[in-house]
């Protein structure tokens, strides 16, 4: 582990609005021994001609995989497969790494010699650049992990390559909470009290869509993949799901925001997240 290179892995579709700010942020890192490798599905509003300058000029730091037509779930497989890393992350191309942030995980590796997962904090941000809530990184317990999907949060979360091989790849589900389950079956995740990203949530996507059939979607696959690891049927994850079929069978769907609010006034959750 002496000043082993680090991978870090980028899906990337048509993100150029926030690309650049992405690039940069691992770019500007401290630690120098790194490779930021995007795998592109696609992209045709000019993400990828920007990623492949940024190639050119750093052809040591940034590479970049054409895989058109391939999702997230698979770039994100693609990448792995060709990372030559022995310490591996992801960031998605809307999120950014935190100044400091691989210095302190290859040093905590190199201190830490049985480690083999470790996690910082993370801020999940709106496009204004607001923190929406914070995701502590702490010990935690995985039946907890698996009822609720709180404490993990996938671009903070680094690990050795041998990690990724022990739990049998990843799945082409699209769902990295399925991924960090399976991590946390085997190995410890230690908690570095710092900053490692912050993960944009954009209007649009599932888990912030004003599209109630969106949401009750994203609640839904949450909720098998807690289930498929043995999550209670009367967990967190369970009953957010419960909520919105009945939401959905009482024609309820015009109220769901306020609904939703309520429900997360009770549990104390930030609103806006």
């Amino acid at each position: 582990m002496d000043n082993p290179l680090v991978s870090i892995i980028t899906p990337l579709l048509n993100t150029m609005d926030y690309l650049e700010k992405s690039i940069s942020s691992v770019l500007s890192q401290d630690y120098q021994n790194i490779e930021h490798l995007f795998v592109d599905g696609g992209s045709t509003d000019g993400s990828l001609e920007l990623v492949k300058s940024y190639e050119a000029k750093f052809p040591n730091r940034i590479r970049v995989i054409d895989a058109p037509k391939s999702n997230v779930p698979e770039a994100w497989d693609i990448g792995y497969k060709n990372a030559k890393g022995l310490i591996l992350g992801s960031i998605g191309a809307d999120d950014t790494c935190e100044p400091e942030t691989v210095s302190k995980v290859v040093d905590y590796f190199t201190r830490n010699k049985d480690a083999s997962v470790v996690q910082g904090h993370c801020d999940i941000i709106n496009t204004k650049g607001s923190v929406i809530m914070r995701n502590v990184a702490s010990e935690f317990n995985i039946i907890d992990f698996i009822n609720t999907a709180y404490y993990v949060a996938t671009p903070s979360v680094y690990y050795k390559r041998e990690v990724i091989e022990e739990i049998g790849g990843l799945e082409i589900s699209g769902d990295d909470f399925d991924v960090m389950i399976r991590m946390a079956q085997l190995h410890k995740f230690h908690p570095i009290n710092h900053l490692f990203s912050k993960l944009l949530v954009r209007e649009g996507t599932a888990f912030r869509s004003k599209d109630f059939a969106k949401r009750k979607k994203f609640y839904y696959d949450t909720y098998l993949v807690s289930k498929k690891y043995g999550g209670s049927r009367f967990s967190p994850l369970a009953k957010r799901y419960y909520i919105a079929r009945l939401i959905e069978l009482l024609k309820m769907e015009r109220f769901f925001p306020l609904i939703r609010q309520f429900y997360r006034w009770v549990r104390r959750i930030p609103m806006e997240n």
